[in-house]
């Protein structure tokens, strides 16, 4: 009973940014609606009810959660798969150079590159909202593309903050 589209299963527009106060009211109607307790006495009814709060539950996870919804609605629109994709060389080198500052830093040095790693992350999650609304607005691939990248590169962060963290505690 798996849905194909979180948004329409909940009667969503396709948009990064969504009303969770709404989505959580759907959510909860819906809970409500196919609880598996409500169908006791009708196993077929029952396991039909327990299969849609799977779905239910599945599909308010996904789209509850930004930084999910947000590869969730990549993926959908076809611009994200396993594999990731590709991203700037400019931004790669600067990665590069990163992990060279983590291994060549003594002790004392790691919180300076921490509050660095801080920075730089709200930067990019700031951009990466920021590409998502205007997407909402106007709707066009090379919003999509931006937002894209934008994400890519906020996954590729965390593998900064996972090597500081794992020179800290060495």
């Amino acid at each position: 009973m798996e849905t194909e589209n979180h948004f329409a299963f909940f009667e969503f527009p396709e948009q990064f940014d969504i009303d969770e106060g709404v989505l959580r009211r759907v959510y909860l109607k819906l809970s409500k609606r196919h609880h598996p307790d409500f169908f006791v006495n009708d196993a077929r009814a029952h396991n039909e009810a327990i299969a849609m709060t799977a779905v239910i539950n599945k599909a308010y996870e996904t789209l509850s959660k930004q930084e999910v919804r947000i590869a969730y609605l990549l993926r959908l629109k076809g611009k994200l798969d396993e594999k990731g994709g590709k991203l700037d060389p400019m931004f790669l080198m600067e990665m590069m150079d990163w992990n060279e500052r983590i291994y060549e830093s003594a002790p004392n040095q790691i919180k300076s590159l921490m509050d660095e790693y801080l920075a730089k992350d709200k930067a990019l999650k700031e951009e990466l909202w920021s590409a998502c609304l205007l997407y909402d607005r106007e709707s066009n691939e090379e919003n999509l593309e931006q937002v894209k990248d934008f994400y890519l590169k906020s996954k590729y962060l965390l593998r900064i903050k996972e090597a500081i963290d794992k020179f800290a505690d060495a």
